[in-house]
C-alpha cells in the first residue's frame, strides 16, 4: 500500500516549469550532451524509463486517464490564450515538439522546441491557426476513423485512445528525411502513449517521460485534403 501512495505521489502532471526554449531546430540534429542522445548510448537509461512505464501500468486506468486530462487541460489553455510560453512548457526540453504538415506531395517533419519560431508556407504563427473546440475535453474511446465522404471523420467530437496509431503510419519514412533524423523520431515514437483526435482541429500525440507527460508529435493536416 506504501509502495501505492508513493507511485501516485510522484506521478505529478502538468506542463514542464523548468523547461528551457531554444531555437527550432532541424529535425534529427541532437547536440552530444543531451539526453537523447545518452539514451541511445545509455542502457540504464532505457531501463529508468522501463521501470516508470511499470509503474504506471500499476495505476487504474481511470487515475491514469485523470493524470493526462489535467495535462491536456493546461496545454489547451495554452492554445486557446495564444500563449507561447505556456506551449513552450508543455514541450520536452531535450526531445522537443515534432509537427506533422502538408508539403505537396510528400509530409513534412520538423523539429521545435519553441513553437513560436514555427511559421507556415504563408507565413502564419502555429497558434493562429484555427483551433476550433480546443478546449472540449477528449472522451476516452475508439479513436474515429477517416471515411472522406460528406464529413471527414465517422463520428464528431475529441477522443483519446492508449494507442499506437502514430507508430503504425510510419510516417516519417515518406518525408524524405534521412537516417539520424528517422532514428531520433523512431526512438521518441516508442514513449508515445496516448492519442488525441478532435475533429474540429488537430491530431494530439503524447508521450509520458520522466513522470511527466508532454507533447511529442502534432499532426496539422487536414484530411481528406488533396
Amino acid at each position: 500500500m506504501k509502495n501505492y501512495i508513493f507511485i501516485v505521489g510522484v506521478l505529478l502532471l502538468g506542463c514542464s516549469s523548468d523547461v528551457s526554449t531554444s531555437e527550432n531546430k532541424i529535425v534529427g540534429e541532437i547536440q552530444p550532451d543531451t539526453a537523447v542522445t545518452k539514451t541511445f548510448i545509455d542502457s540504464d537509461e532505457v531501463v529508468y524509463s522501463d521501470t516508470l512505464d511499470r509503474n504506471l501500468r500499476k495505476l487504474s486506468g481511470e487515475e491514469r486517464d485523470d493524470l493526462f486530462l489535467k495535462f491536456y487541460e493546461q496545454l489547451t489553455e495554452a492554445i486557446s490564450e495564444k500563449n507561447y510560453e505556456k506551449f513552450n512548457k508543455c514541450i520536452h526540453p531535450y526531445y522537443g515538439l515534432y509537427v506533422i504538415e502538408t508539403r505537396g506531395a510528400m509530409p513534412g517533419i520538423s523539429k521545435y522546441y519553441d513553437i513560436s519560431k514555427y511559421k507556415s508556407s504563408t507565413n502564419k504563427a502555429f497558434l493562429e491557426f484555427k483551433y476550433s473546440d480546443i478546449k472540449v475535453m477528449p472522451v476516452f474511446d475508439e479513436l474515429p476513423m477517416t471515411i472522406c465522404d460528406k464529413d471527414i471523420y465517422d463520428k464528431k467530437g475529441a477522443f483519446a485512445q492508449y494507442s499506437d496509431i502514430l507508430k503504425q503510419s510510419q510516417i516519417w519514412n515518406h518525408a524524405g528525411l534521412n537516417e539520424k533524423e528517422i532514428q531520433a523520431i523512431e526512438f521518441l515514437v516508442e514513449t508515445v502513449q496516448i492519442t488525441v483526435v478532435n475533429t474540429s482541429n488537430y491530431v494530439y500525440h503524447f508521450s509520458k517521460i520522466d513522470e511527466k507527460w508532454y507533447l511529442t508529435f502534432m499532426d496539422i493536416r487536414i484530411p481528406c485534403s488533396a
